[in-house]
């Protein structure tokens, strides 16, 4: 959202610069969750303020998508990753402009379900803060840890490009691995 936001200011179309600014312009208590969800007598008709533009003039704006691409490996085997990349998009203005802009709570039961799924017995290594890219693969027994992204080395294997970082052994700290998917999971 911060992305669009930022987008259409820059294109002198909304005064707002970022997602805080339009929550306050839209609700008249952040906090509670009648007015997050746009239910609120009070502030439910509220709408951003803008300036006068043209719609035929595009505004040009960045979206984080996430993506599933097939990658040949080092060794030749293709592989599917998922990966949240950063989108060049364009639009109508009027499209565009955040009119009835839901904010959804999350529940503390889904926090808690996925950090349950988080092992406890996480070790920690020297140069954690280095940690770029995270590679994890259900057949593999370790979990990858990369100074910067390569698409071209397995999980589970050195990176031939001098990007990588260390190992977990993640066999012996998340046995039941039944509940996830097919193919890795990177974490750029």
């Amino acid at each position: 959202m911060d992305l669009l936001i930022n987008a259409l200011n820059k294109s002198k179309i909304l005064k707002l610069k970022n997602s805080t600014e339009l929550l306050k312009a839209l609700c008249c208590d952040p906090k509670n969750p009648d007015c997050l969800e746009r239910t609120c007598a009070a502030c439910a008709g509220r709408v951003p303020e803008y300036t006068e533009f043209s719609n035929d003039v595009l505004v040009t704006y960045y979206e984080w998508k996430r993506v599933v691409k097939e990658i040949t490996t080092g060794k030749g085997n293709v592989k599917k990753q998922q990966m949240t990349s950063k989108e060049k998009e364009t639009g109508e203005p009027l499209k565009l402009i955040p009119k009835k802009q839901v904010v959804k709570a999350v529940e503390e039961a889904d926090v808690v379900e996925r950090e349950k799924k988080i092992p406890k017995d996480l070790k920690t290594f020297k140069g954690t803060l280095s940690v770029h890219q995270v590679i994890w693969d259900k057949y593999h027994k370790w979990t990858t840890m990369r100074s910067i992204s390569c698409f071209l080395c397995d999980a589970g294997e050195i990176c031939h490009h001098g990007k990588h970082l260390g190992f977990i052994d993640s066999k012996t700290t998340v046995p039941d691995s039944t509940h996830l998917d097919d193919y890795d999971v990177v974490i750029p």
